[in-house]
């Protein structure tokens, strides 16, 4: 993309595991400079992260 994506936040889903074609989120992670994942729980996507700030209950 132009400009490139260099962060992607989280809420609330672990994308790495309820997502489709996981290799294109593997690839996608490695080309990022920040995830942050923000849940309740920790996940494939939270071990994932850069940052992983607590979610809020609902």
């Amino acid at each position: 993309m132009n400009p490139p994506v260099k962060m992607l936040w989280i809420s609330g889903r672990n994308s790495l595991s309820q997502d489709g074609n996981l290799q294109k989120w593997k690839k996608l992670i490695n080309q990022l400079d920040l995830i942050v994942v923000s849940d309740l729980f920790h996940s494939k996507s939270s071990e994932a992260a850069d940052l992983f700030p607590p979610g809020w209950p609902i």
